[in-house]
């Protein structure tokens, strides 16, 4: 299992297809993390999650969005590094 603070960018989409997992747990968007930090992280496939189940990986996207996005904002407040 994969739990991130955010939506996979496209190239961490591809190494999870190689990766053997089973489930994916995201909480922010892609497009949160842009609009909240300014980091653009690339096209996102519209059809991410049938590509992941046709590879039997349950994806469960927006799990506590909001609270991530006060994760992402509190990290720009605070002056973290914003790639």
């Amino acid at each position: 299992e994969l739990f991130s603070l955010a939506q996979p960018c496209f190239m961490c989409t591809g190494a999870i297809l190689w990766s053997g997992l089973s489930r994916i747990v995201y909480a922010a968007k892609s497009i949160d993390v842009e609009g909240i930090v300014g980091f653009d992280e690339g096209p996102v496939p519209s059809d991410m999650n049938e590509e992941f189940a046709k590879r039997n990986i349950e994806v469960v996207d927006s799990f506590i969005r909001d609270e991530a996005c006060r994760v992402l904002e509190l990290y720009k407040k605070s002056g973290g590094i914003l790639y």
